[in-house]
């Protein structure tokens, strides 16, 4: 499919940005593609099996608590409509839920391409963090993050997070060995949240003030 789409996408990208089309063009299909290969395999393929995956890896560099309480269900009182909304969410697969945001995100990043030279290049690295920021989705679960916090969270490790989406991109991008670099991505995604985790649980012991024992006179 995507090779009927691409020399429409080049003719386009040529007329808009000259010569510089067909890096357009090429960068386009790069990380469409791996976008396209990385939802059909996380939503129907292996689905949930990722997920384990990431909590074996937490689990195995210390985060057993934080794995464990994090999948622990509270016992609250719902609103009726809540419960409703929940249960007719719950029927479909995670894949037909998130399939609108996958789509505003795709049509929000094919808008770069129309800017000359430097927008392909924003597209890329702007699916890249995407991607990047996707595979943190259960470790924002497990903290139970609230979606101000992941925000702010993403912010503060943007770079990180556009360097890791860069090199994932480009790995899946690779014939027949897509699928296995996908699960060596989501594993380096787990080592990548571990570290995170262990920065941020640092600087809150740093910044918790130590009481000075007192002492008689």
């Amino acid at each position: 499919m995507l090779g009927l789409i691409y020399p429409t996408h080049l003719f386009v990208a040529t007329l808009c940005v000259g010569p510089m089309g067909l890096v357009a063009a090429t960068v386009w299909v790069v990380g469409v593609s791996s976008q396209i290969a990385d939802y059909l395999l996380q939503n129907y393929v292996i689905t949930g099996q990722m997920d384990k995956l990431f909590d074996v890896v937490l689990c195995n560099e210390g985060l057993e608590l934080e794995v464990y309480s994090g999948r622990l269900r509270r016992i609250t009182s719902k609103p009726m409509g809540k419960r409703v909304q929940e249960a007719a969410l719950g029927t479909l697969p995670f894949g037909v839920v998130s399939f609108p945001v996958q789509l505003a995100r795709f049509v929000r990043s094919n808008w770069w391409n129309a800017v000359p030279l430097a927008g392909p290049v924003f597209s890329f690295l702007d699916m890249a963090k995407a991607q990047s920021v996707g595979r943190h989705q259960r470790y924002f679960r497990l903290m139970r993050m609230k979606p101000v916090n992941v925000k702010y969270h993403v912010k503060d490790n943007e770079a990180r997070y556009i360097s890791f989406g860069v090199v994932a991109v480009l790995l899946e991008t690779i014939p027949l060995l897509g699928p296995v670099f996908s699960f060596t991505n989501h594993t380096g995604a787990a080592l990548m949240a571990v570290e995170m985790h262990k920065e941020k649980t640092k600087e809150k012991t740093k910044e918790t003030p130590k009481e000075t024992p007192k002492t008689e006179s």
